[in-house]
């Protein structure tokens, strides 16, 4: 039996606030953000849609606390995580390899759901689930593939798929990286730089474009233009990964050796990985005007000098990503023919949105696109579509005839 998590409810508008720099840096301004009534609306719109989705097909519906929301309709302050976008609720047992959080539900002895007590939940709930549900929806449920103990196992993808990898490892898996840090580094000074937090040092791959443009740039079919950011000479910034080196590159001959041998790792990685994970977060970027090179982040934000004539505000839309994903598998296939993909659907909300409306409204126009996305690209032989409880649509995927499958990390 299937269980769905109903997304928590939102973070109160002066939690959000903050925390400016670490949503969307200098971009978020006060007045964009909707008022708390509005968030807490589209919330339960949002949970509506899910809940007519399970009541559909036969997925029960597990609803968030009534004890975490406030009188406003906001996540109380014992639930805040550490930052303006998760949560982390004293309920979820550090001990446990699941993420079923915000529930307080169990089975009675008639059958039915009730709200039971957080000690209850953790203890009985969650492991019992996590020993027996699981193990029972796993074991009648038809997948394409199957992942062993020595495969390797890449990650890449937003900034929800840095779990992902840190999941791998405490399952026993084998997490492939190809790009370490120098031995005499520190853990958490290794940890800073990017290494280790994707399979390669290539930090967060938010869409479709960016992740086939990094596989194109690794096999040299594209060098953009536009591939150093000279701040001054001793100040470089790669435009790929603005936030790879927290103190920049010293020189151009540092940044080159660091470019070539980064894009090295890369070639190592879609030569010899058995699985890829990748996790799609966003589809707004920002386009070269010359090439056609997408970046990470607007350039004049954390480097480079935006100009309007060189650069140009991108929205990938269905299709958009449709081809993309197709023609990265496709490319990677040729590459590697046994590579296995597992694309996934980041579960943290969009807060801001670069076009002139609320990052919330935005969330309803993205959500559909995951359903078309996820059966276009089902469609190849060994690649697996999973889809998070938060941002993606039951809705859209209804439409699409896509099951949904909620993985335990």
């Amino acid at each position: 039996m299937y269980k769905f998590l109903e997304p928590p409810p939102p973070l109160p508008n002066h939690r959000v606030l903050a925390y400016p720099r670490e949503i969307v840096r200098a971009s978020l301004l006060r007045k964009n953000i909707a008022p708390e009534i509005v968030r807490h609306k589209l919330w339960r719109l949002e949970s509506d849609i899910y809940r007519k989705f399970c009541d559909e097909t036969g997925i029960a519906y597990l609803p968030a606390p009534t004890s975490m929301i406030d009188a406003n309709g906001m996540l109380i302050e014992a639930g805040w995580g550490s930052d303006a976008t998760h949560a982390n609720p004293p309920m979820e047992s550090r001990r446990s390899r699941t993420r079923s959080i915000f529930i307080e539900l169990t089975r009675s002895t008639h059958g039915s759901l009730h709200e039971a007590p957080l000690h209850r939940f953790a203890r009985s709930c969650a492991m019992a689930a996590c020993r027996r549900q699981w193990r029972c929806a796993r074991s009648r449920s038809r997948v394409p593939f199957t992942i062993g103990a020595h495969d390797k196992v890449a990650t890449s993808g937003s900034c929800f798929a840095q779990h992902i990898g840190r999941y791998l490892r405490e399952s026993g898996l084998n997490y492939y990286v190809t790009e370490t840090a120098n031995p005499i580094a520190q853990p958490d000074i290794a940890l800073k730089l990017g290494y280790g937090v994707f399979t390669a040092r290539y930090g967060n791959i938010y869409t479709s474009r960016q992740l086939l443009q990094l596989l194109r740039r690794a096999f040299g079919r594209f060098t953009p233009k536009e591939d150093m950011w000279a701040e001054s000479a001793t100040k470089i910034i790669d435009p790929f990964r603005p936030n790879i080196q927290p103190e920049d590159f010293g020189s151009a001959r540092e940044y080159w050796t660091d470019h070539e041998s980064h894009l090295q790792h890369v070639r190592e990685m879609f030569e010899n990985l058995d699985v890829l994970v990748f996790t799609l977060g966003l589809t707004e970027c920002w386009r070269s005007r010359e090439d056609g090179a997408v970046f990470p982040m607007c350039p004049g934000v954390l480097g480079g000098t935006f100009d309007k004539r060189r650069h140009e505000f991108l929205n990938l839309g269905v299709e958009d990503v449709v081809s993309d994903m197709t023609s990265f598998i496709a490319e990677l296939r040729a590459i590697n023919p046994e590579a296995r993909v597992i694309l996934t659907v980041s579960p943290v909300p969009l807060i801001a949105t670069a076009e002139p409306r609320h990052g919330s409204s935005r969330l309803l126009h993205l959500n559909p696109s995951c359903g078309s996305h996820a059966r276009r690209s089902s469609g190849h032989a060994r690649t697996s579509f999973t889809s998070p409880h938060t941002k993606s649509s039951p809705a859209g995927l209804a439409k699409h005839r896509i099951s949904p499958r909620i993985v335990a990390p």
